[in-house]
């Protein structure tokens, strides 16, 4: 089967999402994880609710242990993914 890609800077009905707290964060994981394992979710774009959650994970780590890697990746990232 081929996989089509989505323009993701012309995707609508996005949700905006804030995560100012660790528990924040991990709940939204969780509801993510649960929600996909009960095929409940809609991807918007072209990666899956668990590249996502990489995705996500990798900043973190990075910001951890190198903080000057996680803003280059972050901005790479940005350019990859954010053309409109």
């Amino acid at each position: 089967m081929q996989r089509v890609t989505v323009e993701t800077g012309r995707v609508g009905k996005r949700r905006v999402v804030r995560l100012p707290t660790l528990d924040d964060l991990t709940a939204e994981v969780e509801r993510i994880t649960l929600a996909a394992a009960a095929g409940k979710v809609r991807s918007l774009g072209n990666w899956s609710p668990a590249q996502a959650i990489w995705h996500i994970g990798k900043l973190i780590e990075l910001s951890f242990d190198a903080p000057h890697l996680a803003i280059r990746y972050q901005a790479a990232e940005e350019s990859t993914f954010c053309r409109g």
